[in-house]
């Protein structure tokens, strides 16, 4: 008596997507809470969704447009490799559309605050 998948790929596809991206929101909530700001601030909560979900149009236009399933039929050291680079960029084009917005605003300010490592770090 085996039970069906009733999960189409797709719908794997986005919920593994969502609760990934929620994760990170969850982590990093707990993380500013209770050991670098101290206190619940909903400020904090509410940046990390806008993160998260860049992240995940991103990371579904990435998969869309760069990763095809040919990726999947090569040696796995190919297949890591390229995730790490793969990785890399998302992060650039996340950190990337995360500061236009702060580049038309005040640029000045934006270039005082920021270091390279806190723009790699969005």
């Amino acid at each position: 008596m085996g039970t069906k998948n009733n999960f189409s790929k797709t719908k794997l596809y986005w919920l593994l997507q969502v609760v990934g991206w929620s994760s990170i929101v969850f982590i990093e909530t707990i993380n500013y809470t209770f050991f670098i700001h101290g206190s619940f601030e909903w400020t904090f909560f509410q940046q990390f969704i806008l993160y998260s979900l860049v992240g995940l149009f991103v990371s579904h236009g990435y998969k869309s447009v760069f990763i095809r399933e040919r990726v999947f039929s090569r040696s796995l050291s190919r297949i890591w490799f390229k995730a790490f680079l793969d990785t890399l960029v998302i992060a650039l084009m996340m950190a990337i559309l995360l500061y236009l917005p702060y580049v038309f605003i005040d640029f000045q300010a934006l270039l005082k605050q920021q270091t390279i490592i806190s723009f790699l770090a969005k």
